[in-house]
């Protein structure tokens, strides 16, 4: 699926800079041409889509494929989820951006070089590129054909330039969406080992019909999604310690009978989302405690308490 988009996307933006190219070496020909390339630019996306939407209807059913209620070879593996292609690369244009794109290789190298895990006696579960009917099981159509839009994902990400849509789409999409499988698959793994972490995901900003805050898709929405379908696990505590606000998953996540939030992060910077805020249920302001210990004290005495109350 992410081939077949990365493949017509650059056929379409190729269409369109030799639809202009073509323009400019026969001036006669140039409006038409002109034409052409942007109603090519223009319509592509909803092509795709269309094809998509079409491709998810036939194959609704197939979706039960990816049963994890069997955790078929889950049990084989160290409850540690990684993949080298959660790790953003564009050519070295990741390093004019703010968020560390590689920081889940530093992470991973950390853990070898400390003995914590070792990659030739362990084996580590390493997930793939997810199918459509995964993604479209928990996000809109609407938010799916958004994401064909440069524009769409540059604002998402926050990223000034706008970037081939191939490029966004192999270099920044297929990894965050490798990295959401990654949190489905740990969350089934710990159904088996009693824990489990993937060291990508969390993208806590992003809901399953919007994106913000480099984060596009919503991860832990499709934890609680896949968990409920399959496990008919119904009541779930989400604890959110990013210096953020978890607004994306809060906004998915308003039944309080059935989540209990926990979100301990600055209330002085972004996203200030205050509608997302009544949806939490246990609200932590780490901008008073000035040491680690004060914080940590704090975190887990609401922690312990929320546990009681709610019981997941």
């Amino acid at each position: 699926m992410g081939s077949f988009h990365s493949v017509v996307i650059m056929l379409e933006e190729l269409a369109c800079i030799a639809g202009f190219i073509g323009g400019l070496v026969d001036r006669e020909w140039w409006p038409p041409l002109w034409w052409v390339s942007l109603i090519t630019f223009a319509l592509a996306p909803f092509l795709i889509e269309g094809i998509m939407v079409l491709k998810g209807f036939c194959n609704r059913y197939k979706v039960k494929l990816a049963n994890y209620s069997e955790h078929i070879g889950f049990q084989d593996y160290v409850p540690i989820v990684y993949s080298t292609r959660y790790n953003i690369h564009a050519f070295g244009l990741e390093k004019l951006h703010p968020f560390d794109a590689s920081k889940y290789r530093r992470v991973f190298e950390e853990l070898v070089s400390s003995g914590t895990i070792d990659p030739k006696t362990m084996k580590l579960h390493s997930p793939s590129v997810p199918t459509r009917e995964f993604l479209q099981f928990v996000m809109s159509n609407t938010y799916l054909l958004k994401l064909n839009f440069t524009i769409a994902v540059c604002k998402a990400v926050e990223m000034p330039l706008p970037l081939p849509g191939w490029l966004l789409r192999m270099r920044l999409l297929e990894p965050m969406q490798c990295a959401t499988q990654g949190s489905v698959d740990a969350a089934c793994m710990a159904r088996i080992h009693g824990w489990a972490i993937n060291l990508g995901g969390g993208f806590h900003h992003a809901t399953h019909c919007s994106g913000g805050g480099f984060c596009i898709y919503p991860d832990i929405t499709f934890i609680t999604r896949y968990m409920e379908e399959w496990h008919g696990i119904n009541r779930f505590m989400i604890v959110d310690l990013d210096a953020h606000q978890g607004n994306g998953h809060e906004r998915d996540h308003q039944d309080r009978s059935k989540y209990h939030i926990l979100d301990a992060y600055n209330h002085r910077i972004y996203p200030g989302d205050e509608l997302a805020k009544g949806f939490i249920s246990t609200d932590i302001d780490v901008s008073r405690y000035n040491s680690d210990e004060r914080y940590l004290r704090k975190v887990r005495e609401e922690l312990e308490n929320a546990m009681q109350i709610f019981k997941p």
